[in-house]
């Protein structure tokens, strides 16, 4: 079975089984600017975005510059936010551990050799 590409303008015949892939790469799909979440309204074509990226929108050139660096910045904080929530997990598990050694030590008689040796 065939069905249409349901984007406007592109028409095109594919097996249902290709239209997901298809649908990720077709030049008629509807997308925002990469710089929708910093004020750029524009929704167009994906084959249209280029022209876009390099006559219309606000943040081409040093704006879209100073965006991308602060992404890439977020992108490195939020990696090591979690190196760092591991460590802390980690160490917690392990204080965990040292805790329920230390509460069966106390329990146990030291002067007991049997008792001590079955640490």
């Amino acid at each position: 079975d065939t069905v249409t590409c349901p984007f406007v303008g592109c028409n095109e015949e594919l097996p249902i089984s290709n239209l997901k892939s298809h649908e990720a790469t077709c030049p008629h799909m509807r997308i925002r600017c990469r710089y929708a979440e910093w004020g750029c309204e524009w929704v167009g074509k994906k084959r249209d975005l280029p022209d876009h990226d390099a006559r219309e929108c606000n943040f081409r050139g040093g704006l879209g510059k100073l965006v991308e660096r602060f992404r890439q910045g977020d992108a490195k904080a939020g990696h090591i936010l979690q190196q760092h929530h591991m460590q802390i997990s980690a160490t917690s598990q392990m204080l965990s551990l040292h805790s329920r050694q230390l509460m069966m030590m106390r329990g146990r008689n030291a002067g007991n050799l049997v008792d001590v040796a079955g640490l």
